[in-house]
């Protein structure tokens, strides 16, 4: 039996469930749940299929744990029980036209790793928190040894988490409900760690206005589907729903909030929902299991993983692994993962230490041989600093120029700027390696081979009269990335925050972007994670440590804040492990706001005094957070032990308390000691 499989569990969401009917047969999926330690947290999930409408649970015989409670109105267990043994009861669930039950048990044991009981969280809710006013809570822990490391994934964007501190923190900027992963590390006992989910409601600066929703409906591969979504609070006379990333057959209405259809992909899906009315514009994402058939019960057993850190390893969540439920003979695989993390492809358990920082985009599978039946799970594997935080001060390395999503036209087109490892034998080759972008529930997958260099450029373009056209443009000597279809089926619906990522081989990214109701995505204040990207580098090398560097930069953080004189200003530049800048210049900063009217965000415009120092002199600086243009220029620096020919740098900038980090190569050209970012 596995110990203490709950953190990956989904459905703590405090607000009431509002589901349609749909054509199946009211059922449970869940057949058995995760057993659990006395003393540790205990979190589960009973998911059921196809209700006619809001679905009520109960113990309708039997004893729960002594502190374990059944939300009656998602079916979640939660809660800390301080006996052990195995604990029989009968769940029932009413849809409003029929009851059906099912006799579950818990077994709650000390085997499993760790010394004594691990760290919980005493945090069970968070305070509600509105758009422009300053939010403020604490996460707290009981048991296991201290001092404690935290990490959050899923924040609101505006908010920040101190990870060695707790205290949540910030402005939200954007107003729905955020079911947060949270994570915590204690420092004195290595081997404890713990894991909740726990949601933040954050309303409209002027209204009440929420989704009255815990969760979508799961349903079945060829059977018909229906869940509606619903609000209250608007301040508009009408409400306007969209969804994106919405399985493979179903869509919604955007007056009604109805989704529909029959599903034909079997996996779970993280659904990201939007309302508007009256100018106020609500988000949230919620999980959808959809099994492989109406006699099938084949699902992923987890939604969320635990979060990483740096260098820590990733052992000691209990059991951290990520498999299903009521298979036979289940082999798993994996894409994505960050280097240092395995992946078992017999047990689904997880295991290494992550070397690098990031949010990383990961699809999991899972084949039954038994039965033949195939689910997937897309996923975000968190990898915070080693002192802990939150993933919206992650950094992806993917810029969003210009992208239009048009389902009435059928037409996506997009430009993208990154940043890889384009060194000798590390840079993406389309000959091997596959290319795939997604946006919403739309997926544009190119196998090795489908790419074809064309001038330096790797290109695809259907042939003529085929419909979807879809055409896609790689230019890796100046890292762009284009791409359009036309005739396209897009299912999403608009306004709305979109999901979309990319990989390239193995490198995935993976960033949150809000489109207006016309599907149009504006940069930089319609990113909703934090982007950061190097365009272009001059470098010369000119010996005796005059040397200069140019960097063109662009930057996005939806929780970018600025306090002249107060807030860090730093770069550093690292090439093979030694930093050869190492500059603060806090000192030189100088700043304006304002608001910009069509969000109403706070904007800021950076700029540098002039620098005195006759070392590592800073000529320009200068950022908008509005357009996310940022440049930074140097003099009288000592760059000589840059390698002839190439170099992967690694630039760090630090701006207030967050820490940007991207990775970008450069090479020499025929002028020996003059570098940029342009590949030969």
């Amino acid at each position: 039996m596995r110990d203490f499989k709950t953190f990956m569990l989904v459905g703590l969401m405090l607000f009431s469930a509002s589901i349609a009917g749909a054509a199946g047969t009211f059922r449970f999926l869940t057949e058995s749940l995760p057993d659990g330690r006395p003393d540790n947290l205990y979190v589960a999930q009973i998911l059921t299929a196809n209700g006619t409408g809001p679905v009520g649970f109960e113990v309708s015989s039997g004893t729960l744990p002594t502190g374990i409670l059944l939300d009656s109105q998602t079916g979640s267990l939660r809660g800390v029980s301080t006996e052990g043994g195995s604990f029989a009861f009968t769940i029932t669930a009413d849809d409003g036209n029929s009851v059906i039950g099912i006799d579950l048990s818990i077994q709650l044991t000390n085997s499993g790793t760790g010394s004594g009981a691990g760290p919980t969280f005493t945090n069970t809710a968070f305070a509600d928190g509105r758009v422009g006013v300053a939010f403020a809570d604490t996460l707290t822990a009981a048991n296991g040894v201290g001092p404690f490391t935290f990490g959050a994934l899923r924040l609101p964007p505006g908010l920040r988490l101190n990870g060695q501190t707790g205290a949540i923190s910030g402005i939200p900027t954007e107003s729905g409900s955020f079911d947060v992963n949270l994570s915590i590390t204690d420092a004195g006992d290595s081997d404890n760690k713990g894991f909740t989910r726990i949601s933040i409601l954050i309303l409209p600066s002027a209204s009440d206005f929420a989704f009255t929703l815990s969760l979508l409906n799961n349903g079945e591969v060829a059977t018909a589907y229906q869940s509606t979504v619903t609000t209250s609070g608007g301040t508009g006379l009408t409400v306007r729903y969209a969804a994106s990333g919405l399985p493979d057959g179903l869509t919604m209405n955007p007056e009604t909030g109805e989704i529909s259809g029959t599903p034909t992909r079997a996996g779970t899906f993280r659904v990201s929902l939007a309302a508007s009315s009256g100018g106020e514009i609500l988000s949230a994402a919620l999980p959808m299991w959809i099994v492989p058939s109406a006699s099938s019960q084949f699902l992923w057993g987890f939604f969320g993983l635990p979060i990483a850190n740096a260098g820590v390893l990733y052992d000691g969540f209990p059991e951290v692994v990520l498999d299903t439920q009521n298979g036979s003979t289940v082999s798993y695989s994996v894409r994505g993962l960050p280097e240092g993390i395995n992946y078992d492809s017999t047990t689904g358990e997880l295991s290494g230490t992550a070397m690098t920082q990031g949010l990383f985009p990961v699809v999991f599978t899972a084949v039954d041989s038994g039965t033949g039946e195939t689910v997937t799970l897309a996923a975000d594997f968190p990898v915070l600093p080693a002192a802990g935080g939150d993933t919206n001060a992650l950094t992806t390395n993917l810029w969003v120029k210009k992208q239009t999503f048009n389902s009435a036209k059928g037409a996506w087109k997009a430009q993208y700027l990154y940043n890889a490892d384009r060194s000798t034998g590390a840079a993406f080759n389309p000959a091997t390696q596959a290319f795939e972008v997604t946006l919403g529930a739309r997926t544009i997958s190119l196998a090795p081979g489908e790419l074809v260099e064309s001038k330096g450029r790797f290109v695809f373009k259907t042939p003529k009269g085929v419909l979807p056209a879809v055409a896609v443009s790689i230019d890796p000597k100046k890292q762009v990335i284009s791409l359009s279809t036309k005739g396209d089926t897009l299912l999403d619906t608009t306004p709305g925050n979109f999901a979309n990522v990319m990989f390239l081989g193995d490198r995935g990214f993976k960033l949150y972007e809000f489109h207006d109701v016309k599907g149009k995505f504006a940069a930089a204040l319609g990113f909703r994670s934090t982007a950061f990207v190097m365009t272009a580098a001059k470098i010369a090398v000119n010996g005796g440590g005059l040397d200069t560097m140019s960097l063109a930069l662009l930057l996005a953080d939806p929780g970018f804040t600025y306090t002249p004189g107060v807030s860090t200003l730093r770069i550093r530049l690292i090439s093979q492990g030694v930093a050869l800048i190492d500059r603060d210049f806090t000192s030189l900063g100088t700043s304006k706001e304002s608001v910009d009217k069509k969000s109403s965000r706070t904007v800021f415009s950076l700029g540098n005094l002039t620098d005195g120092d006759p070392v590592d002199t800073i000529s320009k600086f200068s950022y908008s957070s509005k357009k996310g243009k940022l440049k930074l220029a140097m003099k009288n620096v000592d760059l000589s032990a840059l390698p002839t020919g190439e170099d992967n740098l690694t630039l760090e900038l630090t701006i207030d308390d967050q820490t940007y980090i991207t990775n970008v190569t450069i090479f020499e050209s025929t002028r020996l000691g003059s570098y940029s970012t342009v590949m030969p």
